[in-house]
């Protein structure tokens, strides 16, 4: 699995330092333009900001699971099918996953992802 990812240097410490199998490939990128422009499986924005214009390109990545790190701003509020996870600090020193997403095949996606990932999700 491809993963694209926009992170803060702690986030992508973190998830350098967590043991995620062999099997995933993470792109690290600097701008929401660049997680569109990547040729991935899905795509995160761990610091997301939501801005008009940032929701625009990241729906831009649509079909594909984009998660986004949103617990202040609801689904409703975007108005996106994102998947909303809580990406905190110490966020990937924990195996358990908050994610929220529209329906719940987009949730039972979301899972899979992360179970590939070796976490576990609730939602």
């Amino acid at each position: 699995m491809r993963i694209a990812a926009l992170a803060s240097p702690q986030q992508k410490e973190e998830i350098l330092a967590k043991k995620i199998p062999q099997s995933v490939a993470w792109t690290w990128v600097t701008s929401a333009t660049q997680l569109r422009e990547e040729n991935v499986d899905a795509c995160f924005d761990f610091v997301f900001s939501p801005d008009p214009a940032t929701i625009k390109i990241l729906s831009q990545c649509l079909p594909r699971p984009v998660f986004i790190n949103s617990v202040a701003y609801t689904l409703a509020l975007i108005n996106q099918p994102f998947i909303r996870i809580n990406a905190w600090p110490g966020f990937f020193g924990r195996r358990l996953v908050e994610i929220s997403a529209a329906d719940k095949a987009t949730e039972a996606s979301a899972a899979d992802i992360f179970g590939r990932l070796n976490f576990s999700t609730s939602g």
